[in-house]
């Protein structure tokens, strides 16, 4: 599950377990492919959602959590936010 990618939660609203999976903001049924694409280009009114994830990780991590689903997410935006750069770089150079 993740958030819209033109909507920006409370950070642990993310993980459904406090969330109202009913919500107009929440999207339980993203593909992985959606979820990754969606952080790596969605904005909010609150921010990105790349710094919805970021926000979560960090909150986790301060008492000692580490959620495997969240580091991945975190790490497969950010390479695809590397990726789409890199693409229009050669782009450009073409």
């Amino acid at each position: 599950m993740i958030i819209r990618p033109d909507r920006c939660i409370h950070h642990l609203a993310l993980r459904g377990k406090i969330a109202d999976r009913t919500s107009d903001f929440i999207s339980p049924d993203l593909t992985r492919e959606e979820q990754v694409s969606d952080i790596a280009t969605g904005k909010g009114f609150l921010g990105t959602s790349l710094q919805c994830v970021e926000n979560i990780a960090e909150h986790f991590a301060a008492p000692g959590i580490v959620d495997n689903e969240v580091v991945e997410l975190l790490a497969c935006g950010r390479a695809e936010i590397c990726f789409a750069v890199s693409r229009q770089r050669e782009l450009r150079l073409r």
